[in-house]
């Protein structure tokens, strides 16, 4: 047998780097009971601002189905997080019961108490537009009132709840949440 080239180790030694890299991808996680593919978000409490400003960090990489098994994390001010699917990350407050609505009723029951149960944070919604003529009359159902006083309000993109609000009620947005930017939790801290 002719002895190996410099460039044949060279191969040979990449080749066993990717075959062990790949084999730990599929292997580890399965010991771990997640697949990493997609990413979850949570939202928390920023600490260093005098208003209820929230961020949105990235806090592992698992398959989106765990949100809704996920256990709440801490916010910096010590209050339960839950797990916001992907499509209602940029609502991280209300994301959370829209989350757990798309979970299923056990997980709005475990987090939030049902469809009865009371949302008690408030609510400041920021739109991308102006709202859409459903959105508007949900809006106004609900009790939010536009930012700006002076606006018109077919014309208005910020909104604030600053009362607590029935579960299901609150669910009257989701159908919506293509039309909104961000929001915040109005009574949080």
């Amino acid at each position: 047998m002719k002895p190996l080239t410099q460039t044949d180790k060279l191969i040979l030694s990449t080749l066993i780097i990717i075959l062990v890299g790949i084999t730990g991808w599929v292997v580890w996680p399965m010991f771990q009971g997640k697949q990493p593919t997609n990413t979850n978000t949570v939202v928390s409490q920023n600490e260093n601002s005098n208003t209820a400003n929230t961020n949105i960090s990235n806090i592992n990489t698992v398959t989106q189905s765990n949100v809704c098994k996920d256990p709440a994390r801490l916010s910096d001010i010590g209050g339960s997080v839950y797990p916001v699917s992907q499509k209602y990350a940029h609502t991280g407050w209300i994301g959370q019961v829209f989350t757990a609505d798309d979970c299923g009723l056990r997980r709005l029951e475990e987090i939030f108490g049902g469809l009865d149960g009371k949302y008690g944070w408030g609510s400041t919604l920021w739109l991308k537009s102006n709202p859409s003529s459903g959105l508007l009359r949900v809006l106004m159902e609900l009790g939010y009132t536009c930012k700006d006083q002076n606006a018109n309000s077919n014309q208005c993109q910020e909104w604030s709840l600053a009362k607590e609000i029935i579960i299901r009620d609150l669910l009257k947005l989701k159908p919506f949440v293509e039309e909104m930017k961000d929001d915040d939790c109005v009574l949080c801290g």
